[in-house]
């Protein structure tokens, strides 16, 4: 039986449409790597399992346990705050055993990165970001799931809007950024404002 390592991994994609207080209303895109257990494209979140401590087996850039993030409201139409690197064992503390499972991975990762960006320029589009990241860990593909704007997690039913295989990823581009867009829209409609 395959392990998790072996079985097809995607980059998945998490909008939501966070809280909002007196200050705004915030949306973020989160980006976490999956796996499916069959060769099929995943048709609904439920058919993809993330990877868990130790499911990977050592590469230069490990998928287990990455996470990749940005912010949206309506103050300005393009996503920032991007932050990318790998969730401690402990959630709330990055270990000395964390520096021994990720040591190697996060300098490859932004090697990587910084090697695309010197190819292709620099860029602040969310999109291209998020399919450069994709390349760099060479996975089947990338999942965007519909946007969360109510329930309070994703379920197992949770649509996707947009799946895109490895190496074409031109959709998937405009896809990303028609749910930034959506969100900008969402957040700016939940302070009672309209988008800039």
């Amino acid at each position: 039986m395959p392990t998790p390592a072996q079985l097809p991994h995607f980059l998945v994609l998490r909008p939501t449409l966070g809280h909002a207080s007196r200050d705004g209303a915030y949306a973020h895109v989160e980006a976490l790597v999956m796996y499916t257990r069959s060769e099929a494209a995943p048709a609904r979140y439920g058919d993809l399992h993330p990877l868990v401590r130790w499911d990977d087996t050592p590469r230069p850039i490990l998928h287990e346990g990455l996470r990749w993030t940005c912010q949206i409201d309506d103050r300005s139409v393009d996503a920032y705050g991007v932050h990318y690197g790998y969730t401690p064992e402990h959630t709330d503390v990055f270990t000395a055993a964390d520096l021994g499972r990720y040591g190697k991975s996060i300098p490859a990762l932004r090697r990587a990165m910084d090697r695309l960006q010197d190819q292709e320029g620099r860029t602040e589009d969310v999109a291209l970001l998020l399919t450069r990241l994709a390349r760099v860990l060479k996975v089947r593909g990338v999942v965007l799931l519909e946007p969360r704007t109510g329930e309070s997690y994703f379920g197992e039913h949770h649509r996707i809007r947009y799946s895109a295989e490895a190496p074409n990823y031109g959709p998937m581009v405009a896809g990303i950024g028609e749910v930034v867009a959506e969100l900008h829209r969402r957040c700016a409609a939940r302070c009672g404002r309209v988008a800039a």
